[in-house]
């Protein structure tokens, strides 16, 4: 069973072009990025006038942002806010190093097992190669993904 290489090479590309354009971000305001819709009572931590305020976020509008923090609540005025960071999850992250991981797996095993291969060995088409492998990285992108969904992670959202 011989690998085509252009195959595994067109997968790869495809592969980034999806992940490039997924991490493309635009510009936009602290406003806008704290109406996005995110639950009520999202952690949030803001760095405004050199100080980092970190609660939950109560409300939006009239120019400020209410948080309730640890010391109680605060009201913080958007025109000051210079950073922004929202509490998440791992489940991107995980999701490419488990499909990544997998799809290194696959390729090595199907490697190995052509190399072993020296009589009666099965015929096995392009097609079928790239089946399997984009099979075996998706299974591995959903326990990459569930995995790091139990990592909580600080994501950086303005600027």
């Amino acid at each position: 069973m011989r690998h085509d290489p252009r195959a595994l090479l067109h997968l790869v590309l495809i592969t980034a072009t999806c992940f490039l354009l997924s991490s493309s971000l635009s510009a936009q305001s602290v406003d806008s990025v704290l109406a996005r819709p995110m639950e009520r009572h999202s952690l949030v931590r803001l760095a405004a006038e050199g100080a980092r305020t970190t609660g939950r976020l109560m409300s939006l509008g009239g120019g400020t942002v209410t948080l309730d923090a640890e010391s109680g609540r605060r009201v913080i005025n958007l025109s000051s806010v210079d950073t922004v960071w929202v509490r998440g999850r791992a489940t991107a992250k995980g999701a490419i190093i488990g499909g990544a991981t997998a799809l290194v797996f696959v390729v090595a095993a199907a490697l190995i097992g052509n190399g072993l291969c020296e009589y009666d060995c099965p015929e096995v088409s392009a097609a079928d190669v790239v089946i399997g492998t984009l099979e075996v990285a998706g299974f591995g992108a959903i326990v990459g993904g569930g995995i790091g969904a139990l990592i909580p992670k600080w994501k950086r959202r303005y600027p």
